[in-house]
């Protein structure tokens, strides 16, 4: 038996300005508590819901072996933790931070821990500890098995999964700036719908109004290559924003 990491097992530090309960666990993927030393005293003010609230969480997942050979590079892992952060925030509706590494590839890893010395606003809703109101699930660990084929369903669509994972992305990102630079987080959640407008498929009778529709029309029947021409204008007119209103809706 060794003390060494193993291989095929990496384990990412995570931590939420929330607090969530329970853990996740299947054949390959575990989602858990990190505890603090139990003697410290601030224990019970990171647990408690307020300015310097911060609970961390492990992330540990399997992968395949790796042989180490000269000139071959290890695979890095720690891309992951981000990752994860964006679908537990999708999921639940709030702040999650990627601290890095514990273990990879058979190596101890040291995390970046800056973000404990921050303080956040605990009466916004992604600080907050209690689950939201207009999509409430349970700040329960044990809910990430609404969503656990992202990481264990080899056949999803990879379209879709792309499309989920850029939009997460952006959304984890707004959730992180919004109480410092919430110009910034505003535009990460537009990105994060522009996204998920270019997943969707609409018709030109779904996105052009009444009096568009007319106009093009009248070019079709009145202007020597109309048809072409209105094509043009109407694909212009489609490409941003009539997308992502109906995508919101």
């Amino acid at each position: 038996m060794t003390l060494r990491p193993n291989e095929t097992t990496q384990k990412v530090l995570l931590s939420s300005t929330s607090r969530l309960v329970g853990e996740y666990e299947q054949d390959s993927i575990l989602i858990t508590h990190a505890w603090p030393d139990f003697y410290d005293k601030s224990l019970l003010v990171r647990m408690s819901e307020g300015p310097a609230s911060r609970s961390a969480y492990i992330f540990a997942f399997k992968t395949a072996h790796v042989e180490k050979k000269p000139g071959i590079r290890l695979p890095e892992y720690s891309p992951m933790g981000d990752l994860i952060c964006s679908y537990l925030s999708v999921l639940y509706g709030k702040r999650f931070d990627s601290h890095g590494l514990l273990e990879g590839s058979g190596l101890f890893h040291v995390p970046e821990l800056s973000q404990f010395t921050h303080l956040c606003d605990h009466h916004l809703p992604q600080n907050s500890h209690v689950s939201r109101p207009d999509f409430s699930v349970p700040l329960n660990l044990t809910e990430f098995s609404r969503i656990d084929s992202l990481l264990l369903n080899d056949g999803l669509d990879q379209k879709f999964l792309r499309t989920f994972q850029g939009a997460s992305k952006f959304y984890l990102q707004a959730l992180q700036n919004a109480e410092h630079d919430p110009e910034v987080a505003y535009l990460h959640l537009i990105t994060s719908g522009e996204i998920l407008s270019n997943f969707q498929k609409y018709s030109k009778e779904d996105l052009l109004d009444q009096e568009t529709k007319k106009a093009l029309e009248s070019i079709k029947k009145g202007v020597p290559n109309g048809s072409k021409l209105a094509g043009i204008i109407a694909g212009k007119l489609l490409l941003v924003k009539k997308r992502f209103t109906e995508t919101i809706i």
